[in-house]
């Protein structure tokens, strides 16, 4: 038998190996929370390089006339940075910064930026510096207004849309809100949105009203629709030996062009050796998949007497 000191030896050794095990656990509990903390970093930074840098709203407000105001409403949550969008080439437009300033801009030529030559538009390209909104970050944020005329073709009761060509750097995100005029409604399956590679249909929020994301920074939307007014008033003039049959809206581009045919129908006429009579023009509202198909222009259907369509 042992001595009291060798027992006490031994409750101590015995100890020592039951609480040793004890630190694995927590050494594994603590190599743990380190993985997961470092795993964590990693996503948000991951996140953060893939997160839009800013957002494009395009808002399109068309009238009864079938003209429409245009606003861009952009926002980035960037301290400082850059971005770029098509603005109209030949049209006024204005632009406001809500939040921020613009640092430096300039205007280039679509082809420099998507390979395209968009004749009709430019590219505002443009540096900028967040506005400090303390514990909610930086916010910049810039508007840009133009009008669109004749963004909509309307002869009661028929009428489609067919929006400016948005453009906007494709690191952004974006979003279309085309409010038609009151009264209209959506015809079924005749909203969509032609991007660069492919064309979606997109849902109505309202009967006049479509709201929808962009999966493309390059695109246009068509929409058709149904007027509130069911029988269209016909004006009718006539100049020699053209008439010309549409609606008032239309009165003013009627007038122009009956002057421009009265004036080169004699040249015609002693070119082609033909004496024409009772010709009839007017205004259409086109098929909605032809337009689609062409980009807004109508098709030429020739070969044989009968319409000629002239865009």
């Amino acid at each position: 038998m042992g001595t009291l000191s060798d027992v006490i030896r031994l409750m101590e050794r015995n100890s020592t190996q039951k609480r040793f095990p004890r630190k694995a656990p927590r050494l594994r509990f603590f190599v743990l929370v380190v993985a997961y903390a470092v795993l964590s970093l990693w996503i948000v930074e991951v996140q953060s390089q893939t997160q839009p840098e800013g957002l494009y709203i395009y808002r399109i407000i068309v009238d009864d006339d079938g003209e429409a105001t245009v606003i861009i409403n952009y926002t980035s949550n960037l301290a400082s940075g850059s971005s770029w969008v098509f603005v109209p080439r030949f049209q006024r437009w204005e632009n406001e910064t809500l939040h921020g300033r613009i640092t430096e801009w300039n205007l280039g030529d679509p082809e420099d930026f998507v390979g395209i030559d968009y004749y009709f538009y430019s590219v505002l390209n443009f540096t900028f510096e967040g506005e400090d909104s303390g514990d909610s970050g930086n916010i910049f944020e810039m508007i840009i207004r133009f009008n669109f005329t004749t963004a909509a073709i309307i002869i009661e009761p028929d009428g489609i849309f067919y929006s400016p060509q948005i453009g906007f750097e494709e690191q952004s995100r974006g979003e279309i809100e085309i409010y038609l005029p009151p009264g209209s409604n959506i015809n079924s399956d005749e909203a969509v949105i032609i991007g660069r590679q492919q064309t979606y249909s997109i849902t109505p929020t309202d009967p006049n009203y479509v709201h929808s994301e962009l999966r493309t920074n390059l695109a246009r939307i068509q929409v058709g629709f149904k007027t509130g007014n069911k029988e269209p008033e016909i004006v009718t003039f006539t100049e020699g030996a053209f008439t010309f049959r549409t609606v008032p809206r239309y009165e003013g581009y009627a007038r122009k062009i009956l002057r421009l045919y009265g004036r080169v129908y004699e040249n015609l006429t002693a070119l082609f050796n033909v004496n024409l009579t009772d010709i009839e023009i007017e205004f259409f509202v086109p098929d909605f998949d032809s337009l689609m198909t062409i980009g807004g222009y109508v098709p030429f259907t020739g070969g044989e007497i009968g319409d000629i369509h002239i865009n």
